[in-house]
């Protein structure tokens, strides 16, 4: 289960059956990655639900307010076996019930090639904001997505799009506008991350507009694995969408029993707690790299802890 993130399950059907929490990830199959869709109750003990997508990973999903559709984006492989090019993919789930029973909307959508276009890979997408607009045709779902491409050095760098008019009622094809983050991609730079600056998540903790990212500490080509590190952007009040390199920025240093070091992948979610539901928990997920991990601690981490958040959590 590589690159989980987790949600909280509304529907009552669904929970009588599967349980509090589902989560989306994928795993590597035969000779290709898999998005697949998996279900819990205690969010350290998982179900196989079903496949989503072939030959894409690195899957994300929002709901679009509080009872609308869900935006599933993820990373589209181009060719079998999970070979370049890649693109940033979307598609939208009605429900619930729709999402576990592999029903998609008629539309999907693949964004086109634009700032990776030289290198031909885009991905990791993540997703900062979704909402619903109503145009002519009907109501439809836009979003602001964050991403990487691999540029003219071969080094992963951060990027921003905006995907709009996507949905099962637009009149035509959904527009997408990308851009690099050059000024929030600088700030990691600037702070000793010289390497492949990749995925991200993006929430709300106590008030506060967080991402977690992952940053490479080695110079490339090639990749150091060893050398992969998390950390915590603090967006500041004036970054209403995107970040812009104007927060606060902070490396994390988890602690494992068997002092693994190298750490990629985050995800991040608050959901009620297991067993306490009164109660909100913070649940994160890291991926594990064999060559920074401590003995037997490789691939995936998943963890949780019940949030005291004070008012001057983050003052």
């Amino acid at each position: 289960m590589d690159c989980l993130h987790v949600y909280e399950t509304q529907t009552p059907e669904l929970i009588n059956k599967f349980g509090n929490y589902f989560g989306v990830y994928h795993t590597h199959v035969a000779n290709e990655y898999q998005v697949r869709l998996a279900a819990s109750n205690s969010l350290l003990e998982w179900t196989f639900v079903r496949t989503l997508l072939p030959n894409a990973d690195m899957p994300l999903l929002r709901r679009v307010g509080s009872n609308g559709p869900l935006l599933l984006t993820h990373e589209q492989w181009m060719t079998p076996g999970s070979a370049p090019p890649c693109r940033v993919g979307f598609k939208l789930y009605s429900n619930e019930a729709s999402l576990f029973g592999g029903n998609a909307e008629p539309l999907s959508f693949l964004a086109p090639l634009s700032v990776g276009a030289s290198s031909r890979l885009e991905g990791t997408p993540s997703l900062y904001d979704v909402s619903i607009a109503v145009e002519a045709s009907g109501p439809v779902v836009n979003a602001h997505v964050g991403f990487h491409f691999n540029d003219q050095h071969g080094v992963d760098v951060v990027a921003q799009g905006n995907l709009t008019g996507f949905g099962p009622s637009a009149s035509g094809t959904p527009r997408w506008t990308a851009q690099q983050a050059i000024s929030y991609d600088q700030l990691y730079r600037s702070r000793g991350a010289r390497g492949n600056i990749g995925q991200r998540d993006s929430g709300v903790v106590g008030g506060q507009r967080l991402v977690l990212q992952e940053a490479n500490l080695a110079p490339m080509p090639p990749t150091d694995w060893s050398a992969w590190r998390v950390w915590l952007y603090v967006m500041d009040p004036s970054e209403t969408i995107f970040p812009a390199g104007r927060g606060q920025l902070i490396q994390l240093n988890p602690k494992t029993p068997k002092g693994s070091t190298s750490f990629c992948n985050p995800s991040f979610t608050v959901v009620k707690c297991p067993n306490q539901q009164s109660r909100q928990c913070l649940v994160v997920s890291y991926f594990l790299l064999g060559e920074g991990a401590g003995p037997g601690e490789a691939k995936s981490l998943v963890f949780y802890k019940p949030l005291e958040i004070s008012d001057e959590m983050f003052v």
